[in-house]
């Protein structure tokens, strides 16, 4: 039977209530225990599992770690196959009815986005409700790759370290610029329309235009 979307379960994949409803287990490495703001990365485990219909209430981004699989999927009550390899991403939009099967383990890396990041990175000339974040699967993207694991290493580095310090501050810079370039390239890759991205003398940070710049975005 095809999931109805008024069946939908509303997630916030920021607390541990949340991804248990869809998930069986909680992740092996989560950012909860770093106080990230306005981002949640967990690193997965997952045994064979089919979850419930829900909508995530942030953009998600899945990046598989594990060896080759196939999972079965409902999007919006649409049903597909995907295979997927190590590195493939996904990218789920906030608000999208969802299910997930796998009929063996699955590891992978979520990155869930508070839909405000996106606010700051366009122009005040453009509404940022009206910028939709489009789905995609199984694609190879090496930035996205990369800066999700880029990540991870950062907060393995920031729990083993624990406390306070210019080490723990130099994490936190280190996150915000990642997540910020992240961004970046979700704008110009994965939305409806290519968004404006601000120049720096619009307000992007000298770390946003750094990264803008390599992207190709931005005012020079």
């Amino acid at each position: 039977m095809q999931p109805s979307a008024t069946q939908s379960l509303k997630i916030d994949f920021t607390q541990d209530d949340g991804i248990l409803q869809v998930f069986s287990r909680l992740p092996i490495l989560s950012s909860r225990q770093a106080a990230w703001e306005r981002i949640h990365l967990g690193h997965y485990q997952q045994p064979a599992h089919e979850t419930p219909e829900y909508c995530p209430a942030q953009h998600t981004i899945s990046i598989h770690l594990g060896s080759s699989g196939i999972e079965e999927q409902w999007w919006e009550g649409r049903f597909r196959q995907e295979h997927f390899v190590y590195g493939d991403i996904s990218i789920y939009p906030a608000g999208c009815p969802q299910k997930q099967r796998w009929r063996k383990d699955f590891e992978f890396l979520e990155l869930n986005l508070d839909p405000t990041l996106f606010s700051q990175a366009v122009y005040e000339s453009i509404n940022p409700d009206r910028l939709e974040i489009l789905p995609y699967r199984t694609a190879q993207d090496p930035l996205i790759q990369h800066i999700g694991l880029a990540l991870r290493t950062s907060l393995e580095s920031s729990i083993a370290v624990g406390g306070g310090g210019a080490l723990l501050e130099a994490n936190r810079l280190y996150v915000e610029t990642m997540v910020n370039a992240l961004v970046v390239h979700l704008l110009k890759h994965y939305t409806t329309q290519k968004a404006a991205i601000q120049s720096y003398a619009g307000g992007l940070s000298l770390f946003n235009r750094t990264y803008a710049a390599a992207l190709g975005i931005g005012g020079g």
